[in-house]
């Protein structure tokens, strides 16, 4: 039987940006400007569950998959969309550093998204390779409203609201799922003590060794042969968010230059600065940035952080980083938030110009350019 456990419906609006806290500024809206770290709106709810909801759907391979193909294994459940800028890219950058500490090759990732509509198993795939993705790691497209009945089989909560600049609210908490299909744990992606008691509960349920279980580093001295600065980078999932300009600033000839910080200072991107950010990301914020990108220090061994700073500086080669401009705007299709920068998707009726999200919604404005013209 499963425990008895509290589901807490965390619909949020925080994590503005992901970063390696290594980056030139931007100015985030007004609206998003409003936001404070941590701030989730949530509801307790108290319910005994005995079994994940049933589900149909396909990976982001195109295979199928359902609550009989991942009999016996344990998984990890989350819930994500791809054209989120705030929580999701936080929760897949965690999900990456969970799939790095836990080596069992038994258990799963499951991350179901919350817009059907949009993410096609080809977004997904595409999504998945900016994290370098772990091989168990499944991204699930459901068809319909499954992904909504299955949230609230689990007394959770998705919120669409089209007029905001995140047009779709949703639980930011990873689930642990046994290898009968009972749901035994749920844990808040934000708290780093959450995350070390899923590592050890994974344990519990896989009965395998976990890799840097309890937040232990792993040992880089030990490795027969440790990833190269460009390799751990990828392994870590920074790409996911460094690759594209809407989440997280890019680090290309970062290195050697003036960042400009949230309260107006400059400080050089030097050696130092560079590991203080991974290691202390929140020490020293971007300007345009909130504190959302989490410390990598308990999980990096010291020859980690060292390859790591080696690869940002070798970026400083690939070019000038691109510039990002001082103000975002508001896709008028879908409201989400678009960062005005070098490569936004644009398209300009009667004398403005407007940016979007997506090709998706640039086309849909393009089809019918009077009905959205009035948007700001």
């Amino acid at each position: 039987m499963a425990r008895a456990w509290s589901v807490w419906i965390a619909t949020s609006q925080w994590a503005q940006r992901i970063a390696f806290g290594v980056a030139v500024s931007a100015t985030v809206t007004a609206v998003a400007a409003t936001l404070v770290v941590g701030r989730i709106r949530e509801q307790a709810e108290h319910t005994d569950l005995q079994t994940w909801p049933a589900f149909r759907g396909i990976d982001q391979q195109g295979l199928p998959i359902d609550n009989g193909s991942l009999s016996g294994h344990p998984w990890i459940a989350s819930f994500i969309f791809t054209r989120c800028t705030t929580a999701c890219p936080v929760i897949s950058a965690k999900l990456r550093l969970l799939q790095r500490r836990i080596a069992t090759p038994d258990v799963r990732f499951v991350s179901f998204t919350v817009d059907p509509e949009f993410d096609t198993d080809q977004v997904l795939r595409d999504y998945a390779a900016r994290w370098s993705p772990d091989p168990r790691w499944r991204l699930v497209w459901t068809k319909g409203d499954t992904v909504d009945r299955m949230a609230a089989g689990l007394n959770l909560a998705i919120d669409r609201e089209p007029g905001a600049p995140d047009p779709i609210l949703h639980t930011s908490r990873l689930f642990l799922v046994d290898g009968e299909g009972r749901v035994t744990g749920s844990y808040d992606a934000s708290e780093p003590e959450a995350m070390d008691r899923l590592v050890r509960d994974v344990e519990a349920e896989s009965r395998e060794s976990i890799a840097g279980m309890n937040g232990s580093k792993p040992s880089h001295a030990a490795a027969a042969s440790s990833p190269a600065g460009h390799d751990l980078f990828r392994e870590l999932g920074c790409p996911g968010c460094h690759s594209d300009l809407r989440t997280a600033p890019s680090l290309v000839g970062l290195f050697g230059t003036d960042v400009v910080l949230d309260d107006g200072s400059r400080v050089r991107a030097d050696e130092a600065y560079v590991r203080n950010a991974i290691l202390h990301p929140k020490a020293q914020v971007v300007a345009g940035y909130l504190p959302t990108m989490p410390s990598y220090a308990s999980l990096l061994s010291e020859g980690d952080v060292n390859e790591l700073v080696a690869h940002v500086r070798s970026l400083a080669q690939e070019g000038a980083p691109p510039k990002v401009a001082a103000r975002s705007a508001i896709d008028p299709v879908c409201n989400m938030a678009v960062p005005v920068v070098d490569g936004a998707l644009t398209a300009r009726f009667a004398g403005k110009s407007y940016y979007f999200c997506s090709d998706r919604c640039r086309q849909r404005f393009l089809s019918a350019p009077e009905k959205y013209r009035d948007a700001n």
